[in-house]
This record gives structure tokens, C-alpha cells and sequence, in this order.
């Protein structure tokens, strides 16, 4: 009988033990990439399930075309050209609980982070993602602003990427430069046709909306809701 000893099997787990690497890994059973084999967290690698928000544009009961020509009460003829709009403020309601978005952004010259859930849309957009969120399985609802808080239009923030729409760049803006949460380009045909683009940019109170509709998502998957703007 071939007797094994005590010193073989020690050398031989020290050496396995010596090739051994330890994988890095998403450790968030949350997280879209949790890795469930690997044994050492990693470094700001974990990715969240998004808030996407899908919206369908209508005009008078029928989709938006920029295109349509459509009659007001008095008999003017006129087209919708573009719509461009803020939106902010999302919530998502979970067992009596609201849940926000995991971005954030930090105004200049401030300590205090802000929530980054802020998205300039158009009315040719159909998707848009608002960011992510550690959270996942029935959703009841949704809320959001119609707008945005006037101080922020005028707040630069660090470390935002051009493409923001809270970024110099990035700001909705009238033709003098100044920023505006609201632009609307019509043409009404009444003598002749004449283009009007009409900028809102006066501090007002947001309206906020509320979709009541139940939601169901497996861990690591998006979280979709569908809005009707009606032009």
C-alpha cells in the first residue's frame, strides 16, 4: 500500500496555493455585472440596471408629425416644427419607498452633490436613459418634472462631459444666449407663412406628473416606462 505523506500533501497545497490569483470582480448582487466567482471586489466596476423612459408624441389623438398641419379654435393653419423641454426629478415608487438615481453632479464651488437626473428632450426623441438605479423586481410607479429648477440653468458643475444638458455647451438657449427650459418652433400659415420660435425661460414652478403602472424587472435588467406627450 503506497502511503502519502503529510509533508506531500502540505507542499502541494502551499504551491497550488502560491499559483492561486485572486479574481476581481463586481461583489454587488445588485449590479447588472455581479460576478458571482470572484472573490475580490473591484474598483467603481459595478453597473446598475437603467431608467429608460420611452415616450410616444401625439398631437390631437393622432402621432406627432412635424410635418402635419393642424386648425385652432380660430381657424389658423399652422405646423409644429420642434419641441425641446426639460424633464428632472424622477422618483421610483417601490414599497412605499422612492428611489433615485445613483448619478450625481456637484455645482461649482459647492460641497453638496445634487441628484443628475436631469434630460433635455426633443420631440423627436423616443428613449432616453436617466440614469441607473440599485433596484430591481415590481415597481409601482414613476414620477418626474415637467422642467427644471431655474437656479440650475444657471449653475456650471465640475467634471461634466459637453454632451450634458446642464453643460455650457450642452444648455438649452434662446437666440441671445440666454438659457431657457422650454422652445417651441411653429410656422402658422395665416396671411403667409411665418416661422416663430417661442423661448420660456422664467422662473416658474415645475410641474410634476405621476405614471401609475406596475413594473416587473429580474435583477440586472433595465427598468422601462412609457410617457405620452400630448402636443
Amino acid at each position: 500500500m503506497k502511503v502519502v505523506s503529510v509533508w506531500t500533501i502540505l507542499i502541494t497545497f502551499l504551491f497550488l496555493e502560491s499559483c492561486y490569483t485572486p479574481q476581481e470582480g463586481c461583489l454587488d448582487t445588485l449590479a447588472s455585472n455581479y460576478a458571482i466567482t470572484a472573490d475580490k471586489s473591484c474598483e467603481d466596476c459595478c453597473q446598475y440596471p437603467e431608467l429608460q423612459i420611452y415616450m410616444v408624441h401625439t398631437m390631437q389623438d393622432s402621432s406627432f408629425n412635424p410635418l402635419d398641419t393642424f386648425v385652432n379654435q380660430l381657424g389658423q393653419r399652422y405646423s409644429i416644427l420642434d419641441v425641446r423641454f426639460y424633464l428632472s426629478g424622477f422618483k421610483l415608487q417601490q414599497q412605499a419607498n422612492q428611489l433615485k438615481v445613483l448619478e450625481t453632479l456637484t455645482p461649482n464651488n459647492a460641497t453638496q452633490k445634487i441628484t443628475d437626473d436631469v434630460v433635455l428632450w426633443r420631440s423627436v426623441d423616443n428613449k432616453g436613459v436617466i440614469g441607473t438605479v440599485k433596484a430591481y423586481g415590481q415597481f409601482e410607479g414613476l414620477s418626474f418634472n415637467l422642467g427644471i429648477d431655474s437656479t440650475m440653468l444657471i449653475t456650471d458643475y465640475d467634471n461634466i462631459s459637453a454632451g450634458h444638458p446642464l453643460s455650457k455647451e450642452g444648455k438649452l438657449k434662446d437666440v441671445s444666449g440666454n438659457p431657457v427650459w422650454f422652445f417651441l418652433k411653429f410656422v402658422h400659415y395665416t396671411p403667409e407663412p411665418e416661422v416663430v420660435n417661442l423661448y420660456i425661460n422664467k422662473p416658474f414652478k415645475s410641474f410634476s406628473f405621476t405614471i401609475d403602472s406596475l413594473i416587473q424587472t429580474p435583477k440586472g435588467s433595465s427598468v422601462p416606462f412609457r410617457i405620452k406627450a400630448d402636443y
